[in-house]
């Protein structure tokens, strides 16, 4: 598995675009060694292969410090919530949240070791220049591949996470997953007028719990619930369509976590209400 690490950090190393399709590998080789191999062997496994691949890119380490090290902790993560039956929209979710942190913090290192701005020239390399669109494309950039190696993670090894109780959908676990979706919308205004790039990771994230809640649905026939959920978005592009060229600039994409609230309040909303029922018995 380090082998594989390493040979996708040289990769990286010679060709940055390259790398972005490579680098959604990376977190699968440790959710596979936290699965297969004892935890005393995970120290081990982790300083070699982050080690191994800095001597190996030694010339471009900043790409490797950038790419392999937030990968290499998020499928830790991902691993150890399969291994302690958490629910896998939990896993999904808190490892990419992981990952897209872990990549910020480490820019400022990269930018003090090796006096460049990485992100002025990750956006050079996509061609985009301005200021707002370039860091609301920086953050949902890393967020989504950070997002997109997670789900690739729990595809490959879903076989083994359907042997245990994480996919059940009526824990408490999950009904806090629901009200988390709430809560990454209504912090979306204020985040927005700190940083309009961490607004849009906001509402990435509580699309993305609102998707895992229209799974729950499907799987169990809800059909009132999925109308109300089909009602509320295309409710949502109405309101997006009126008031798109009211609102500030490049907020008004932001309108479309209307749907993702909708949602996860009716699921929690129900989870209440079906407690109190079974309360009541």
């Amino acid at each position: 598995m380090a082998a594989i690490n390493i040979i996708v950090s040289v990769i990286a190393a010679f060709s940055v675009i390259a790398s972005i399709f490579l680098i959604i590998v990376l977190p699968l080789t440790s959710t596979i060694v936290v699965l297969t191999c004892p935890e005393k062997f995970f120290p081990i496994y982790a300083f070699a292969t982050i080690g191994l691949s800095l001597v190996a890119t030694i010339w471009n380490l900043d790409i490797t410090l950038f790419y392999v090290v937030p990968s290499i902790i998020s499928g830790f993560v991902f691993g150890f919530c399969i291994k302690k039956s958490v629910y896998f929209g939990w896993s999904i979710v808190v490892s990419a949240i992981l990952q897209t942190a872990i990549s910020f913090a480490i820019i400022p290192l990269i930018n003090l070791l090796f006096e460049v701005d990485f992100i002025k020239d990750l956006q050079a390399i996509f061609k985009i220049y301005d200021a707002i669109p370039g860091q609301i494309f920086v953050c949902c950039g890393f967020f989504i591949i950070a997002l997109i190696q997670s789900f690739l993670s729990f595809f490959v090894v879903q076989s083994e996470i359907s042997k245990m109780r994480s996919l059940s959908s009526t824990s408490v676990t999950y009904k806090y997953f629901n009200f988390l979706g709430v809560c990454f919308v209504l912090a979306i205004i204020p985040i927005a007028f700190l940083s309009i790039g961490v607004a849009y990771i906001l509402e990435l994230l509580s699309i993305t719990i609102a998707g895992f809640v229209i799974y729950e649905w499907f799987k169990k026939s809800q059909s009132k619930q999925l109308i109300i959920s089909a009602a509320s978005l295309l409710l949502n592009v109405f309101l997006v369509a009126i008031l798109y060229d009211i609102v500030p600039d490049y907020w008004g994409m932001l309108m479309f976590a209307f749907t993702p609230l909708i949602i996860c309040l009716l699921s929690f909303c129900y989870f209440l209400l079906k407690k109190e029922h079974d309360d009541i018995k």
